[in-house]
């Protein structure tokens, strides 16, 4: 019966948010001309940056592989982290609304 009314509680609150941000969702995509012009002009300025990284890496001298290394273990390392973080993140709500 609580699971019931929580899942209606939600669903209200989800139904509601939708009606208030529709139209500031239609305001947005009306004033901003395409999501893929967003995304290009991203994709320009990386690249604009990585041709300046890749010139000082060349300029120091510092060796492709050990910049791929760094790199991965960077990635590796957060991409660990994340899930951990979002693990015990769901683990705090299931225990908070365990019946």
């Amino acid at each position: 019966m609580f699971n019931m009314l929580m899942n209606l509680i939600f669903t209200l609150i989800g139904k509601i948010g939708d009606i208030v941000m529709a139209p500031l969702v239609a305001g947005i995509s009306a004033l901003i001309p395409s999501f893929t012009d967003f995304l290009s002009s991203i994709i320009q300025f990386i690249n604009y940056g990585f041709t300046y990284i890749i010139f000082f890496f060349k300029l120091a001298m510092i060796p492709k592989a050990c910049v791929e290394i760094v790199v991965t273990v960077a990635l590796a390392s957060l991409s660990i982290m994340t899930i951990v973080r979002t693990y015990t993140l769901i683990v705090k709500i299931y225990n908070y609304f365990k019946p």
